[in-house]
């Protein structure tokens, strides 16, 4: 009885990653030539945004686009010196990530609250702009003296 189960749950694992594999490889049947005319660049500058509405850029930004109907389909690139960006995406909706940290050994996303968390790329749009707005969190910092007042230990809390 253990064998006819063991026999039947393999035949169901098979069949399933038989079945996963044709059904996403019908997905992909696209003619590659047409792949370059389905590419919008995006692109725009990272700023930073403070509690008095001051503007600054983000140089070194790590920006991560994720389709938004595919967990696993991330892109990224980075901003450059002049808190400028540009990637190339395939036309649909993308949810946008700016990874800040580690803080307390974590990464957290920096999205300011009033920046657009997404963006839809469109067919017939080869470039398109879109600024993104990061607010950082503010330090707080503790000094922890020893006892002879000449040594400081700084450590560093985040909101």
């Amino acid at each position: 009885m253990k064998k006819i189960l063991i026999i039947a749950m393999f035949v169901i694992c098979i069949t399933s990653d038989v079945y996963s594999q044709v059904s996403s490889s019908d997905d992909c049947k696209e003619d590659p030539t047409s792949i370059p005319n389905q590419l919008i660049q995006l692109k725009g500058k990272v700023e930073i945004a403070d509690k008095n509405n001051n503007k600054s850029v983000r140089v070194g930004a790590y920006i991560v686009f994720q389709k938004a109907e595919c967990k696993k389909c991330l892109v990224a690139t980075y901003s450059n010196s002049e808190g400028d960006y540009s990637i190339l995406l395939g036309q649909g909706k993308y949810k946008v990530f700016i990874f800040e940290g580690p803080l307390n050994g974590q990464f957290y996303n920096a999205l300011a609250p009033e920046q657009e968390h997404y963006v839809q790329t469109k067919a017939g749009e080869r470039v398109q702009n879109f600024n993104i707005k990061i607010k950082l969190r503010e330090p707080s910092v503790i000094l922890d003296e020893s006892l002879d007042g000449i040594s400081t230990q700084t450590h560093k809390n985040y909101q």
